[in-house]
């Protein structure tokens, strides 16, 4: 009876969510994992150990932007240092646009 309902369960989500869960296989070029997002934000994950994680929500919110500026311009091959500081400096013509390899082929540029 478990196995049933674990299955019943199962199916009712691929109904609901197949179209999104399964976009790699109707777009070439779109991975079957998310390995790379997951990479990406492991550096904050240990982080958020090692220094007992944000004690307000507004530390929570500035470390998810922090996060994902960090790991936006890894992929991109920018300094997340110099990226900030040409931000807030106004020098915003140097923000890199997304390399065409970057993009999956499912999106039109």
């Amino acid at each position: 009876a478990h196995i049933d309902s674990d299955c019943k369960r199962y199916a009712k989500r691929l109904k609901r969510e197949g179209g999104q869960l399964l976009t790699f296989l109707k777009h070439k070029g779109v991975p079957y994992h998310n390995n790379t997002s997951e990479r990406a934000l492991r550096i904050f994950a240990l982080m958020r150990k090692v220094c007992y994680g944000n004690r307000s929500d507004r530390g929570i919110k500035t470390t998810e932007i922090l996060a994902t500026i960090y790991a936006t311009c890894n992929v991109r091959g920018v300094n997340p240092y110099h990226f900030v500081k040409d931000y807030l400096d106004g020098n915003i013509d140097t923000i890199p646009l997304p390399q065409e390899s970057m993009v999956p082929s499912c999106v039109s540029t």
